[in-house]
């Protein structure tokens, strides 16, 4: 999805008309439309996107520019369609749908903004969007991007974005972070933040407009101007690509490896790693992976560690998911891992061999030679087939299990004898020369 800035007159608006929707409402606690997501089995997802969007309402009013709406002000049912028609009638520039987001892993975090694909309704929600998004990620929530959704038909896949670009009305979805995940939930899982969150979907809006509070401006416009798309904006349909995974090395002390994992993303942006050591990929779900880390969207490849299991007996997966939770899965197997495992725990008996030899006055110890060279073997990921041409590159770093060491010792004994070859046989040049002196 690509969104291409340019210059443009645009209506300047003496009173620009916002109408905030608390998404979802209703008694019915049996109906998801109605109560939204339920969290913790206690906190449900109506009553949090009324609190917000009276944030939202109180902090955007201070605004002398702005004439603001809401699609509901207490717990009643509305259907999609009565609350764009209500943005319509009271001739609204844009519609807010504010919510609160949850997965069926419970592992996804972060906030995300849904905008039409189509028309200036697309050129107005990405521009809002980005305003809000940039306050979002000041507050600390991890960007999980600004996106379209096309449902099968090829239309927005959102029913209340679709009757907005009916109505001409533009509409967008607001997502504040998961509360069903503890990350978020550690962030946002109260009332005041519940707060904050209004204010600063409220300051975006402000924002995007050049609204300045408190004061009265003779003519406002967008600060952001986005080209409507010619027919619609695609969202990313395409898996991450170029990935590969490298076992750095392994420290037998806690029975630990570090990794690196390199991925690349050309459509939106790359967003978590999970790894598990369940399965096999393409056969396990979101949930069979362990907390999912953040990518960090300006590099290119990510570092950690990860403890082994005590009997570890099937292939180690890592997967990547980018903004729209498209992944691609890498499987390190277990024989990559054990010649990690090998070649350090060798090391280590090379190198206490080593330390004994220097100890024993006999000179007895004995010497174990480290063989670096193993059989290449297959890699299994979604796209292909990845062959591991150089397991034995695998190193094992640090004071705890160098291979260095061995590699070491061997080139001082080579030393040590070429230096005793040449005293010899300097000794016998000078041998030769005494028995010639005494012949003549």
């Amino acid at each position: 999805m690509f969104l291409f800035t340019f210059v443009q007159s645009v209506r300047a608006y003496d009173k620009v008309v916002v109408v905030i929707d608390p998404g979802h409402g209703g008694e019915n606690l049996d109906e998801g439309s109605e109560s939204g997501a339920i969290y913790r089995e206690e906190i449900l997802e109506r009553d949090v996107d009324l609190i917000t969007a009276k944030a939202m309402r109180d902090e955007l009013s201070a605004y002398p520019n702005v004439t603001v709406y809401m699609t509901r002000e207490d717990n009643r049912a509305i259907s999609l369609e009565d609350r764009v028609s209500f943005a319509k009638s009271v001739d609204a520039d844009i519609m807010i749908s504010v919510h609160y987001n949850a997965s069926v892993a419970h592992k996804f975090y972060g906030a995300e903004i849904f905008t039409s694909a189509f028309s200036d309704c697309y050129s107005v929600g990405q521009g809002a969007a980005t305003c809000i998004m940039n306050r979002w990620k000041e507050y600390g929530l991890p960007d999980k991007g600004i996106k379209t959704r096309l449902g099968s038909s090829g239309h927005d896949y959102y029913g209340v974005i679709r009757h907005g670009v009916e109505m001409d009305v533009p509409v967008i979805i607001i997502e504040h972070g998961y509360l069903d995940n503890d990350t978020d939930f550690e962030r946002l899982g109260n009332e005041d933040a519940y707060n904050d969150m209004g204010i600063l979907d409220a300051r975006g809006i402000a924002d995007y407009y050049g609204l300045k509070k408190n004061v009265m401006s003779e003519s406002i416009a967008p600060t952001v101007k986005i080209k409507a798309p010619e027919d619609k904006a695609e969202p990313d349909s395409t898996d991450p690509k170029d990935m590969n995974v490298v076992i750095d090395a392994y420290y037998p002390s806690d029975n630990t490896i570090d990794f690196t994992i390199h991925a690349s993303e050309e459509e939106s942006k790359l967003m978590y790693y999970g790894i598990t050591y369940d399965g096999q990929p393409g056969q396990i779900e979101d949930e069979d992976f362990n907390e999912l880390i953040l990518w960090d969207q300006d590099k290119e490849s990510m570092s950690g560690n990860i403890g082994l299991p005590e009997d570890l007996s099937r292939n180690l997966i890592f997967r990547v998911y980018n903004q729209y939770c498209l992944y691609t899965d890498f499987e390190v197997s277990k024989n990559v891992i054990d010649i990690a495992v090998n070649k350090a725990n060798s090391a280590i008996e090379a190198e206490n061999a080593e330390n004994t030899g220097n100890n024993d006055p006999d000179g007895e110890a004995g010497e174990e030679e480290i063989s670096g060279e193993t059989e290449a073997s297959e890699t299994k990921i979604s796209e292909g087939t990845v062959t591991q041409d150089r397991p034995d590159e695998i190193r094992v770093s640090g004071s705890r299990a160098s291979q260095n060491n061995s590699t070491e010792n061997e080139n001082m004994v080579l030393y040590l004898l070429i230096f005793v070859l040449v005293i010899v046989a300097i000794l016998i040049f000078f041998v030769i020369i005494i028995l010639i002196r005494k012949m003549l």
